[in-house]
């Protein structure tokens, strides 16, 4: 998955309803660039998605559920934006 794609999807699930909010993390990124900035935004970016996944796992959307994991996959091994 490049950054860019990264981006795309996070740019998709993000939520931001107050502060505070988990969903917040996918808005913390560079334009374009779906990489973390840092390791505890790389932690909350992977805790975010594991509950998206859970999501669209538990509405029977196993193509997005998908997407989510290999985001997930992508967090996990990125090296940190810079």
């Amino acid at each position: 998955m490049t950054p860019s794609r990264a981006y795309i999807i996070a740019s998709q699930w993000g939520s931001y309803m107050h502060a505070g909010d988990p969903g917040a993390c996918f808005y913390g990124f560079r334009l374009d660039d779906g990489r973390p900035k840092s390791e505890e935004h790389r932690r909350s970016c992977i805790a975010y998605t594991e509950r998206c996944e859970h999501v669209a796992l538990s509405q029977g959307d196993k193509r997005d559920a998908g997407e989510l994991r290999r985001l997930r996959r992508f967090f996990e091994t990125t090296e940190l934006a810079t």
